[in-house]
C-alpha cells in the first residue's frame, strides 16, 4: 500500500480483491465523544486488552466494568439484581404461558 499526501486527506494506492490497482482514501480522524473516553478508561482499569479470550472477556472483565459503568453513572448495584430477578420472572411466566397455551391448542381440536 502507497500513500499518497494531499492537502486534506491521504490518498492510498491498493490493490483491489480482483488484483488491480485502485485508489481508497483513508478515513479522516475525529474527536472521541465524553462516552468513548469514559468507557475506554473503564476498560483499560478492568484489564481488557488486545486479544483477550471471550470467556476471559466475559467471566473476569465484564463484571468490573459493569460496576466501574455504574459508580460512574451513579447507579447502585442493587439495581442490577432487581433488574435480573425482574427478567428471570418475566421469562418463567411466559414460559408457563406457552405451556398453557400449547395444552389449550391440544384440547381445542380434539
Amino acid at each position: 500500500m502507497t500513500i499518497i499526501k494531499n492537502k486534506r486527506h491521504a490518498v492510498v494506492i491498493k490493490l483491489s480483491p480482483t488484483g488491480r490497482l485502485c485508489l481508497a482514501w483513508r478515513p479522516s480522524k475525529y474527536p472521541k465523544t465524553r462516552t468513548q473516553i469514559l468507557f475506554g478508561e473503564i476498560s483499560r482499569a478492568c484489564g481488557v486488552r488486545k486479544g483477550m479470550s471471550k470467556t476471559e472477556l466475559v467471566t473476569k472483565s465484564m463484571p468490573c466494568i459493569r460496576d466501574a459503568w455504574d459508580k460512574r453513572r451513579g447507579r447502585a448495584t442493587q439495581d442490577h439484581e432487581d433488574l435480573k430477578r425482574h427478567w428471570e420472572k418475566r421469562a418463567r411466566e411466559k414460559k408457563a404461558g406457552d405451556d398453557r397455551d400449547r395444552i389449550r391448542f391440544r384440547t381445542r381440536f380434539k
